[in-house]
């Protein structure tokens, strides 16, 4: 639990609890996860770097990349930024 691995779903790499992120989106349902990069924890938070694909408000897809700070013990996202 210490390097962060528990919060990334071994099933596509993006973190297990990403909703605030989606919801953050114009278009919630065109998020297309690319990569998650979690860092170890310290002081019960992890910081992730997550690279999507979303709709834009011109209705173009955009590569972005955000910061989210998650909680080790339950990988919810504290703050996204």
């Amino acid at each position: 639990e210490q390097a962060g691995f528990h919060c990334i779903s071994s099933w596509d790499g993006s973190l297990v609890y990403d909703r605030p992120l989606k919801e953050m989106l114009k278009n919630p349902d065109s998020y297309d996860h690319i990569e998650t990069k979690i860092t170890p924890n310290k002081d019960g938070l992890h910081n992730a770097y997550i690279k999507y694909r979303a709709q834009n408000g011109f209705g173009g897809m955009t590569i972005q990349t955000t910061h989210a700070i998650v909680y080790n013990d339950s990988c919810k996202i504290l703050i996204v930024g």
